[in-house]
């Protein structure tokens, strides 16, 4: 389908390494009629085989027929990862999610080019979520999103806050916090972590109360994970992928004391045990050679001679 926003930044000739064809008055870019699509796959196993030999088949045809430009800083286009759970999330798996990704999101940002938290689509929930605005910021909204849940359970959230949190010395972190484990509804902690004016690194598309009812079309009950520039790497999608999936994991089969340790680790600037793979990890900090964020070989210096993905469904430079 149509994408009007990837049709926005179609980059310039200027912005280009060497566009101008020889022997021509014309530059590169204005050789060819652009189009800015969205690729929108059904529902996959993450555990299946076969969902990653689809993610294969479809960037290799993809890059087989088209001409498809290789990811720039100036052309702006993403890959989202939906997750949703069969059975459902409940409130207490989203409290969990959410103290965790306030943590590492910034870390997270680093397995991404440079300048994907400025990206109109990609704000950082740790600063302009609606929370964030109120806690952190001390900043006045239009409706305030602060929890209000009167007791008894008030005081129940707050033991059961104690049982997954280490104390939190920042008093701006700690009433985010205390906030995240106050909500009473799920529906309620996605509003107030929705960005204030923009889309974020995360959205999370969950209603109910205690626990997410059926999906439909207009209420998904996913989490999408926006951080990510385009590419059509399949192998990249899918390392990304696992990450995104193993920190749904954890936060859904974690107990409140093995939670709680890996809070404390990430406060204490220690890498936790998330059940992240090794191997994925090392092939992102392989390629984190932009003074520790990822960059693609050609250092964003896209040569018009070589300005396409090569065919295939691996490495997009060749």
């Amino acid at each position: 389908m149509d994408d009007h926003t990837v049709m926005e930044n179609i980059p310039e000739a200027r912005e280009y390494a060497h566009a101008r064809i020889p022997n021509s008055d014309r530059d590169g870019p204005a050789l060819y009629k652009w189009w800015g699509p969205e690729v929108i796959s059904p529902v996959l196993d993450y555990d299946d085989p076969e969902t990653l030999e689809s993610l294969r088949k479809v960037c290799g045809t993809l890059r087989d027929r088209l001409r498809v430009h290789k990811p720039m800083a100036q052309v702006s286009f993403d890959v989202h990862v939906h997750i949703g759970q069969e059975h459902g999330w409940t409130l207490l798996q989203m409290k969990k999610f959410a103290t965790l990704w306030h943590l590492i999101e910034n870390d997270l940002y680093t397995l991404h080019r440079r300048g994907q938290r400025d990206a109109p689509w990609v704000g950082p929930l740790a600063t302009e979520s609606r929370l964030a605005y109120e806690v952190i910021k001390n900043e006045h909204i239009e409706r305030s999103v602060v929890a209000t849940t009167p007791e008894p359970m008030r005081s129940a959230y707050a033991i059961q806050m104690a049982h997954h949190m280490p104390r939190v010395a920042r008093p701006d972190q700690r009433a985010f916090f205390h906030n995240i484990w106050q909500y009473a509804r799920l529906t309620d902690l996605s509003e107030a972590l929705a960005l204030k004016e923009r889309k974020g690194s995360l959205c999370w598309y969950l209603t109910g109360r205690k626990l997410t009812p059926e999906p439909t079309t207009e209420y998904r009950q996913t989490m999408e994970f926006r951080m990510m520039q385009g590419t059509m790497d399949a192998q990249h999608i899918w390392r990304w992928a696992s990450i995104c999936e193993r920190l749904v994991v954890f936060c859904r089969d974690s107990s409140a004391a093995v939670f709680k340790s890996a809070i404390q680790d990430i406060m204490d600037g220690k890498l936790p045990e998330l059940g992240f793979s090794r191997e994925d990890l090392a092939w992102f900090a392989a390629r984190q050679t932009d003074d520790g964020y990822f960059e693609y070989p050609d250092r964003n210096h896209v040569e018009w001679s070589q300005v396409f993905m090569v065919p295939g469904f691996g490495a997009t430079h060749g």
